[in-house]
């Protein structure tokens, strides 16, 4: 019996102690980037215009197409001298995350619309990958180990001509799909389990029709944004950071109802 006794005493100190030491952190500093890493293109119609291919330029932050020497800002471009683009802004971007707040801005992705002339070489697909490194700010802390994640966009050039074949406000919007892959991930700091998730923060995102995601060459169900000609849309990501830590409270009265039963036992003897 006093061995259980002891073993009680135990137990209520342990659950005590967690109440005691394990602090949730309240404030992250983030760092998040998002580069582009790789691209690919398809032909345009060269069948002896005097157009030709135009060109296609990639790096971190730019994946364009279109007339060379064009500017994809310049929406009032001809056909001949447009071009489009995927742009990446905000990188890095950092700030500070609220635990249980609302979503902290990270990067922001841009589609320059434009109408490009057939002959030119359009996208196709990209890849894009992304890191993230948190810091404890309160209380201070040591900076967590980065996590990277990896998103592939599949595009459609349309043909500025009707029918599209799909729903489209212009003729015909751009199409513009985006894998995600795994969009929260959990990470155990002093004890205490924390959730990121990563979330779209413009609303322009969102599931697309069955015929724009065949259109993009994407299976039903994706989910992407479609951009009018001569237009611009955003896609604005950032993070949530969640936990859930037992009131301390609730701890404490744990281990007193153990030592409660403890003593109820010693003088039951």
């Amino acid at each position: 019996m006093k061995k259980l006794i002891g073993t009680l005493g135990v137990a209520s100190a342990l659950l005590v102690a967690p109440a005691a030491h394990a602090e949730l952190v309240t404030q992250w500093d983030y760092v998040v980037t998002l580069e582009w890493t790789d691209a690919t293109f398809v032909a345009g119609a060269n069948d002896g215009d005097p157009f030709g291919p135009g060109t296609t330029f990639q790096n971190e932050d730019v994946i364009s197409w279109g007339a060379p020497g064009g500017d994809f800002t310049n929406q009032a471009a001809a056909p001949e001298d447009a071009r489009s683009a995927l742009v990446i802004t905000d990188d890095p971007a950092n700030g500070t995350a609220i635990t249980n707040g609302g979503p902290a801005p990270t990067n922001t992705v841009t589609h320059w619309n434009n109408a490009i002339h057939q002959s030119y070489d359009t996208l196709d697909t990209a890849t894009a990958e992304t890191t993230l490194t948190l810091t404890p700010l309160v209380p201070p802390g040591d900076p967590q180990e980065t996590v990277d994640r990896t998103f592939v966009v599949e595009f459609a050039e349309t043909v500025n001509e009707a029918p599209c074949g799909f729903e489209s406000d212009s003729v015909c919007d751009d199409i513009f799909t985006i894998i995600l892959g795994e969009l929260s991930f959990d990470f155990v700091f002093d004890g205490i389990t924390y959730t990121v998730t990563i979330v779209e923060l413009s609303g322009n995102l969102g599931e697309l029709t069955d015929a724009q995601c065949a259109a993009a060459g994407a299976a039903p169900g994706c989910v992407g944004i479609t951009t009018l000609e001569n237009a611009a849309q955003d896609v604005n990501f950032g993070i949530l950071i969640s936990a859930a830590v037992p009131e301390p409270g609730v701890l404490a009265l744990l281990g007193i109802g153990l030592i409660g039963l403890g003593a109820m036992r010693r003088k039951s003897l």
